[in-house]
């Protein structure tokens, strides 16, 4: 079994898709109770800091040193996505269902230039 070092090298060589999978099984629930806590329980906004985290990660692969600790980069990536997120909004509609279907198209166009500043 390959270790995080290991897997995050095969990706960020290779472009391994089942070499990153791999990493995100293995961090995904910390990831997200990471966030789940920065958030104040808000699931929906949980997970789409655990995305976005996951997305930083992918595209930060090749430039991450040898010697970094995947959990504690992964950690410390989580809180700041949050507040920028919440700033965003998240795409996930209220469970009341009190939401438009045009505020949902209008958030989903918004929102990828909201995350540029993130990431």
């Amino acid at each position: 079994m390959m270790d995080d070092e290991q897997l995050l090298h095969a990706y960020a060589r290779e472009r391994s898709e089942s070499a990153f999978g791999e990493l995100v099984a293995r961090h995904v629930d910390f990831v997200y109770s990471t966030a789940l806590r920065v958030v104040n329980g808000d699931s929906h906004l949980a997970q789409d800091v655990s995305q976005t985290v996951f997305i930083d990660l992918a595209r930060k692969a090749g430039s991450l040193t040898d010697d970094v600790a995947l959990p504690g980069w992964l950690h410390r990536h989580s809180g700041p996505a949050a507040p920028a997120l919440q700033e965003c909004g998240t795409l996930s509609p209220p469970e009341n269902n009190s939401f438009s279907p045009l505020t949902y198209i209008v958030a989903q166009c918004i929102r990828p230039l909201c995350l540029q500043k993130i990431l």
